[in-house]
């Protein structure tokens, strides 16, 4: 692997070598930071106004178990990072510590869903099926496979289209 360092160009701006990454990756990166902390936000106020203090008590399904809470699922979450402790910030956010999958299956969970259903504009299997595209491309990226620019599309797309009243309810908080 050839590690040639980032030099400026003729211009002064940042010339990244093509041996790096590809720009549409940097577009990707941008766009799937936003949407993803968006979403993290965004559950957090839905979830704390409608169910107050104990909405770390309500039921999450991950990967490693079946059923959890989100209080529990954090809890460990942040115990591991405590082997690290060292490296990063110490974040104590329960959401900070759910992974994207999770999120969705929060947001799509056959007892949550009434909840957020009024913040999209489609069908609870519609914005399922979208968000899981966003997390495919996600999940690629991250994992340092391969995405195309029209997959960088599709995550732009979808966020546009699931997400504009998750976007105007989050601007209306500030």
């Amino acid at each position: 692997m050839e590690w040639a360092t980032a030099k400026n160009d003729d211009d002064g701006k940042l010339a990244v070598p093509d041996s790096w990454l590809f720009p549409h990756y940097y577009d990707a990166l941008t766009v799937l930071f936003r949407v993803e902390n968006a979403l993290r936000l965004f559950v957090y106020v839905v979830l704390k106004e409608q169910h107050g203090p104990k909405w770390l008590d309500l039921e999450i399904s991950s990967e490693e178990e079946k059923k959890t809470t989100i209080a529990a699922l954090a809890k460990r979450t942040i115990e591991q990072g405590k082997t690290f402790g060292y490296l990063t910030y110490p974040i104590q956010s329960p959401l900070m510590h759910l992974t994207s999958g999770e999120l969705v299956g929060l947001i799509t969970h056959d007892s949550y869903w009434p909840s957020f259903k009024n913040y999209f504009l489609a069908d609870r299997k519609v914005v399922t099926l979208k968000l899981q595209e966003i997390g495919t491309v996600r999940n690629s990226l991250a994992h340092f496979r391969p995405v195309s620019s029209s997959d960088v599309e599709v995550v732009k797309l979808n966020a546009k289209q699931m997400l504009s009243e998750v976007e105007r309810t989050l601007t209306e908080l500030i």
